[in-house]
């Protein structure tokens, strides 16, 4: 790729983030305070994944089983990048599913009072009996109707030949919500924004959605670690799975 394009596309990239960002969260606080209708507080969250996606200059290549759209999920995903989110947020436009984020990203200004007017969630990770808390009444809010996307590594992974290991509050919530969980493979976004920049590079990143299981609900509470520990396996054969085709596609 030419640095002429990769200069070209971060002109782009980083306004245009900010600006649809600013432009986004207003709106949702504003439609909040005047209007209950979700779907309009959805619409204009799916926009500013599909702008994101588009700023970036990424080319998605998705390979997705049919879903039932009348259902909600927990969708279990890895996590590589800042664009994760985003992309699959566009691509899941049917579900518009919330998601569970730190606390830290509530405080950013604008951006944070977009998110929680959303109706997406926070969780402080530093206070775990604070966490419980927030994790409970989350489920709570999520049972009403919802699905919700989770990032069980809780922070990016940089590895390009493992998952992180998963944490146990992800398939808590799996267990007590009660629904079919939907594992995804996202590859390609960690070269594409890496951890730690804000300068995109603009490539193909490639999403496999796969069939829905019922692990959640085979599993209780006490056997949260035995479900952590399939999802993973799962997860980590369908990643190599994913990285050797994507290999063998672009040599």
């Amino acid at each position: 790729m030419g640095l002429f394009r990769v200069i070209f596309q971060n002109l782009i990239f980083i306004p245009g983030v900010v600006l649809c960002t600013v432009i986004c969260s207003v709106l949702v606080v504003i439609v909040r305070i005047f209007s209950k209708k979700i779907r309009i507080l959805k619409k204009i969250e799916y926009l500013w994944a599909k702008s994101i996606c588009f700023a970036s200059g990424i080319d998605l290549v998705v390979d997705s089983v049919p879903l039932d759209t009348k259902k909600c999920y927990v969708f279990i995903s890895n996590h590589m990048s800042h664009l994760d989110t985003p992309i699959i947020m566009s691509i899941l436009k049917d579900f518009s599913p919330r998601f569970i984020a730190k606390d830290s990203l509530f405080k950013i200004p604008i951006f944070g009072q977009g998110m929680r007017a959303a109706g997406h969630l926070s969780l402080h990770k530093k206070e775990p009996l604070k966490a419980m808390k927030e994790l409970n009444k989350a489920i709570e809010t999520l049972k009403q109707g919802e699905s919700v996307l989770l990032f069980p590594e809780g922070t990016r992974n940089t590895y390009e030949d493992k998952l992180l290991d998963f944490k146990i509050g992800a398939f808590i919530i799996a267990i007590k919500m009660g629904l079919e969980m939907v594992p995804i493979v996202i590859y390609g976004t960690g070269k594409c924004l890496p951890k730690g920049s804000i300068f995109v590079r603009p490539g193909k990143v490639y999403v496999k959605i796969f069939d829905p299981v019922p692990w959640a609900l085979q599993y209780n509470l006490k056997r949260r670690e035995e479900l952590k520990e399939l999802t993973y396996d799962f997860m980590q054969k369908k990643f190599l799975e994913l990285k050797e085709w994507v290999s063998k596609e672009t040599k």
